[in-house]
């Protein structure tokens, strides 16, 4: 075993066997457990509350669902009819352009006119990014990834690390456990819900069939997304929102000298900018972006922004999609995350 992989292995033990690690793996399961047992909101389902009471309708399932289904359909078709007519009166504009063009590739790409059953996926797609394993994972980057050089300076680690001549490896260990935990953390959240829908609601099927089945603003997706591509991409997003979070928690614990200052400083990368999009006195296009694209609001709630058409934003003459404009943003602040902690890790010195 060579040395970069003996500190990767000393990195995963020496959390794995703390008080913070037991009590997080602790969490993991019962939040793992707790969330397969959460009723999803199924197309065949519908009720609503009436003066305090529960009124359920007892109409067949399917019959139900079609509603629903065509309810989603007339929608997209009300957004496609809108924007034609608007048009007749005011010039095109590429934020019309685009609404159209996906309505229309929506309405041409509907293979059956009527509800099927994507109950699997429905379950699915609701759990995977459920706010409660999002809240736990962010608790976990805090508490593991904040004090990962902090705990070094605590317990007087950190001279022998920068006296060491394999400094740099140890560097490059903490960022792969970084990386790798979010990502094993969260693919084992993801395997168990998997598991526990096929078993609850039968094998994944329909999987091909467009997006907007099983969401409720499906009318705003980019084009005629399958389910499956749909999935997929929320969870790659929801991944790489992580991984960023979680190394901006590393770079605290470097640019940091106690575990307080470091903690302080990442939860406030998520309460800066969410305060700042109710700001009033802050331009009415920057609390908007801000609204869109804080991180607290891109890891609750994906559903919003995950292949959602979101008009463009206009910057120097320039004009973007302001979906990719934010994906851009999350993998820039990710780089510059990278070369940062790399910069300030050469700077550190051995403390006489």
């Amino acid at each position: 075993m060579n040395k970069s992989s003996e500190m990767l292995k000393w990195e995963i033990l020496k959390k794995l066997k703390s008080k913070v690690g037991i009590v997080l793996a602790i969490l993991f399961i019962l939040i793992s457990a707790g969330c397969i047992f959460l009723k999803p909101s199924f197309e065949t389902d519908n009720a609503h509350y009436e003066m305090g009471r529960k009124i359920v309708d007892t109409r067949p399932p399917q019959q139900i669902a079609n509603e629903k289904f065509n309810v989603k359909v007339n929608s997209i078709k009300m957004l496609l009819e809108s924007k034609e007519s608007g048009q007749k009166n005011s010039d095109k504009t590429s934020e019309k352009d685009g609404i159209k063009k996906y309505s229309q590739q929506k309405l041409d790409n509907i293979k059956h006119k009527e509800y099927k059953d994507v109950k699997f996926w429905q379950a699915f797609n609701q759990k995977a990014t459920h706010p409660l394993i999002i809240v736990y994972l962010i608790a976990f980057i805090t508490l593991i990834f904040s004090t990962l050089y902090t705990d070094e300076i605590i317990s007087g680690v950190d001279n022998l690390i920068l006296s060491s001549k394999n400094k740099y490896k140890v560097l490059r260990a903490k960022i792969t456990f970084t990386i790798m935990s979010t990502v094993i953390v969260y693919m084992m959240y993801l395997i168990i819900q998997f598991i526990a829908a096929y078993f609850m609601y039968g094998p994944p099927k329909n999987g091909d069939l467009q997006a907007f089945r099983i969401l409720d603003v499906g009318f705003m997706l980019k084009g005629a997304m399958s389910i499956q591509n749909y999935i997929a991409l929320k969870i790659g997003i929801s991944l790489l929102i992580m991984i960023t979070v979680a190394l901006l928690a590393v770079l605290f614990s470097f640019i940091t000298t106690n575990s307080l200052a470091s903690i302080t400083a990442f939860g406030i990368i998520f309460i800066v900018p969410k305060f700042m999009s109710v700001v009033k006195i802050i331009p009415a296009q920057i609390r908007v972006l801000l609204d869109q694209m804080n991180f607290y609001d891109l890891l609750i709630s994906p559903h919003k922004f995950v292949g959602m058409y979101l008009g463009r934003i206009s910057f120097l003459n320039f004009s973007f999609d302001t979906n990719n404009f934010i994906l851009a943003v999350i993998v820039t602040i990710a780089i510059t995350t990278l070369v940062t902690m790399n910069i300030k890790f050469k700077k550190l010195t051995v403390n006489k």
